[in-house]
């Protein structure tokens, strides 16, 4: 069977969480109903089965819960203390209910668990995801320009510029030697 989020893609991931919460939570207050009315219905049923086996004679059993049973009515044998029998519904209403609650609880935890678990997985693909990152990065670091390598190009650039000041400087005292001569020509000296 196909989990919800592959059969409904574009409902959101929040929308479905909540659904199925509310679904969990459903089936555990129809549990809890149920254990209730169990305890109500246990004995009643069993009272209304033993009838319908002694009406269809089925048996030496079936007589023999018959005869206890008429018994019973007839007033033959004493009936057990009403406030025992009360004692002892109430008890298996209680026992029913606290296992309705454990269920209930069991439930709770499950449903917590799994999303833990989810909340886990998605937390460990995401550090996975970021580990490879920083190990391409520190690969990429290694044959990354650093500041030996800039300190490198700086000292060729000063070179470079000092070489040129010194050739600037050289063509302006060619050019001022350049003007004394020629305005020696124009003047004839």
């Amino acid at each position: 069977m196909k989990p919800l989020t592959t059969l409904l893609p574009s409902v959101p991931r929040s929308v479905m969480d909540r659904v199925l919460d509310a679904g969990r939570m459903t089936a555990v207050y129809l549990g809890l109903v149920l254990a209730l009315l169990g305890s109500v219905l246990l004995p009643t049923v069993m009272v209304i089965g033993t009838a319908a086996v002694v009406t269809a004679g089925l048996g030496p059993m079936a007589q023999a819960a018959a005869e206890s049973t008429a018994a019973d009515v007839r007033g033959d044998v004493p009936a057990p203390p009403a406030p025992l029998l009360q004692w002892t519904l109430a008890g298996v209403a209680v026992g029913n209910f606290l296992l309705g609650l454990s269920a209930w609880h069991n439930a709770r935890h499950k449903a917590a668990t799994a999303r833990l678990e989810s909340f886990e997985a998605d937390t460990r693909a995401v550090l996975g995801n970021h580990a490879q990152q920083i190990t391409r990065l520190k690969a990429e670091a290694k044959s990354a320009i650093t500041h030996t390598h800039l300190s490198e190009v700086y000292q060729d650039i000063k070179g470079l510029a000092e070489q040129v000041h010194t050739l600037a400087g050289q063509q302006q005292e060619a050019n001022s030697n350049l003007r004394l001569l020629v305005a020696r020509l124009v003047r004839g000296e």
